[in-house]
C-alpha cells in the first residue's frame, strides 16, 4: 500500500492545538482495520 497525507507538507500549530490529518491508503487490497500515527518514532 502506498500512504498519503492530504494538505501541505508543512504545517505549525500552537502548542495544544487540535489539528485535523486526512490519510490516503492506496492500493491495498482491504480497507486497514486501524492507523497508527507517529511523528519522529514517536
Amino acid at each position: 500500500p502506498v500512504t498519503i497525507i492530504v494538505g501541505e507538507p508543512d504545517l505549525f500549530v500552537n502548542k495544544g492545538s487540535t489539528i485535523n490529518l486526512t490519510c490516503l491508503v492506496k492500493y491495498a487490497p482491504d480497507p486497514p482495520p486501524t492507523m497508527v500515527w507517529s511523528h519522529n518514532s514517536e
